[in-house]
């Protein structure tokens, strides 16, 4: 039986690559970056060699996804074996179209996406089902062998008499019509990207859930904080269970394309349904968040985009008392081209002049026609690996539709499981850090569910109120580890249902969490928070004092915390109250009702 030259693509360092920059926006360009290496640039590199349009490539790279083939097939120019985690996996005829492709698709990738580094591993492929599996093991072994022997130049060195890009340090060599400044070819294909990449979320994957109202932000600022205040943001990074295990068990090509196809479904649809609940319940998360549409304060509007005006937004402006002599030149700006908000004061400040601007500014905002902002935006969305950000105030409500979801789908008759990260952070702070932070909680939910020797899906959460300094375990050592009582940390939580009973279940817990808001007002939450700080005599007072006046704290079956506190050196009610804070307060009325 003849063999194929198998080519086995892979990115290095790909969190380093798209969050090297504090900037939203060109995070979310570098991951687009990241994904189209694996389309549009694979379906020009490919074009080369099969001689198709770019448009038939791009086909092609989907129709891998219904084969049945349990081989791969060297009579084609390319096959192609799967695409999804990070991977690729493609099959040549012979060595010389392999390595042919292999420097065009390199040679692309240095010029569209500058920085991203690759490594690839090539090899004969043979066509035996029996020896599929050894053969795909030993490429990643190569795999692993070349991203440790080589670290290629993928972005242009300094060169002669050009200014310094303020945001990457290299040459500033591209003027940047967005942003209106010269930056580096890096900088200015991540900014270019993330316009790209909002486009094909809102017009191409989720235009039947977004609809005509609403869209995505590629600021930070738009996610839900409200100017003035002290606001945060939550990024969430979701990582499949034994995912990778089960893709190294595929017993032949058929096994890895199902697997690769049913991961990549599964991801999309709960990343799906996380925008049906923001479009869903957009007006009662928005109030919980602390906005008011009908408030005179314009920063206390819904987040929007691509102001435009219309004849409507000129009959609300008559009646929120415009005088007419200023409607009658806003007539030339009618039915533009939707605007952000910068440049649409600007075009009104062209129009009617800088002081009636500023001085009907919240009517012009509150009336003109516009697109409302989900105050949520996915930064890497793809196999199994996603991260998005949110307000703070949603990241474990988001987080916890996401894994319920995922776990819709099964393989073998087994359901997927996921584990979650949440990072809490200020929304000024750098977004590496606090990405960081996400992918080590990520990492010890991970922990957790294997000490248990669970098949569960866990998640854990932390909140920064100032900055991240040291490892996950160094800063929860200094910070919640009370030397008279014990910890102050139950999480992780574990995504189960509330029967059978599980004391670290999130759906029980979160039901704990309304009683708490029931039974204490804000300032006995506040004593709360001291009192578990202190010693095991001022939580007796305190437990005492609030029977007194006829109060109960939430009990958690088969432990005594309501009575002592603190049970095994633990207690639930710090984590009880950070959720208070950091979790949509109408959704926990609902669980309360269900109860």
């Amino acid at each position: 039986m003849s063999a194929c030259h198998a080519v086995l693509l892979d990115t290095v360092s790909i969190q380093s690559y798209i969050f090297q920059s504090n900037k939203l926006k060109e995070n979310l360009g570098a991951s687009y970056l990241v994904q189209e290496i694996y389309r549009s640039y694979l379906a020009c590199a490919l074009c080369t060699i099969t001689g198709r349009t770019f448009d038939e490539e791009l086909q092609h790279l989907e129709d891998w996804k219904s084969s049945d083939a349990d081989k791969p097939d060297c009579t084609k120019p390319v096959d192609i074996g799967y695409i999804g985690g990070g991977n690729a996996l493609l099959f040549f005829p012979n060595e010389n179209q392999a390595q042919k492709f292999i420097e065009e698709w390199t040679k692309i990738l240095l010029v569209h996406a500058p920085g991203l580094s690759t490594a690839v591993a090539s090899d004969s492929f043979p066509q035996d089902p029996q020896q599929f599996q050894s053969s795909l093991q030993a490429l990643f072994v190569q795999l692993e062998v070349n991203k440790a022997r080589h670290s290629p130049i993928t972005s242009l060195p300094r060169h002669g008499i050009t200014a310094e890009c303020a945001r990457s340090g290299a040459s500033a060599e591209v003027y940047n019509d967005n942003i209106e400044v010269f930056v580096s070819a890096g900088v200015n294909a991540r900014i270019e990207a993330a316009i790209a990449s909002k486009y094909e979320l809102e017009v191409k994957k989720y235009k039947k859930v977004l609809g005509e109202r609403y869209c995505f932000s590629n600021e930070l600022d738009d996610l839900g904080g409200m100017s003035g205040e002290d606001s945060h943001i939550a990024i969430v990074h979701i990582d499949g269970n034994d995912i990778g295990e089960r893709f190294k068990q595929a017993q032949n090509l058929k096994a890895i394309r199902a697997l690769s196809k049913i991961v990549e479904e599964a991801t999309q649809a709960a990343f799906e349904a996380v925008i049906a609940k923001a479009v869903k319940e957009h007006e009662r998360i928005m109030k919980s968040l602390g906005f008011d549409p009908n408030s005179n304060d314009p920063d206390r509007y819904y987040p929007a985009d691509e102001y435009r005006i219309t004849d409507k937004t000129i009959a609300l402006l008559a009646k929120a008392n415009v005088p007419q002599s200023l409607l009658a030149q806003l007539h030339t700006l009618k039915n533009r081209n939707p605007k952000s908000k910068k440049n649409f004061l600007n075009a009104l400040a062209n129009a009617i002049g800088s002081d009636a601007t500023e001085r009907y500014k919240p009517q012009f905002l509150k009336h003109a026609e516009q697109q409302y902002i989900l105050p949520i935006r996915p930064v890497i969305l793809g196999g199994d690996d996603v991260t998005f950000v949110c307000d703070g105030k949603l990241g474990i409500y988001f987080a916890e539709i996401f894994i319920k979801k995922f776990e819709e789908a099964k393989i073998a008759d087994k359901n997927l499981t996921a584990c979650a990260g949440v990072a809490i952070i200020k929304t000024k702070y750098p977004f590496y850090r606090g990405y960081w932070l996400a992918e080590r909680l990520c990492a010890n939910a991970k922990s957790k569910r294997k000490e248990e020797g669970s098949a569960a899906s866990f998640f854990d959460f932390h909140v920064a109120l100032g900055g991240v300094a040291g490892s996950l375990k160094m800063i929860r050592t200094w910070d919640f580890e009370q030397r008279l009582r014990g910890s102050l940390l139950y999480r992780p939580f574990k995504i189960v249902p509330k029967e059978p009973f599980d004391d670290h279940s999130l759906d029980m817990f979160l039901e704990k969490v309304q009683h708490l808001a029931e039974s204490l007002p804000q300032n006995k939450r506040h004593e709360l928070r001291d009192v578990l700080a202190r010693s095991e005599e001022a939580a007796r007072e305190f437990v005492q004092a609030l029977k007194y006046r006829g109060r109960t704290l939430p009990e958690i079956r088969g432990h005594q915390y309501a009575e002592t506190l603190f049970e095994n050196n633990k207690t639930p009610y710090f984590d009880m109250l950070e959720i208070l804070r950091f979790y949509p307060d109408f959704v926990l009325k609902e669980i309360g009702e269900k109860a």
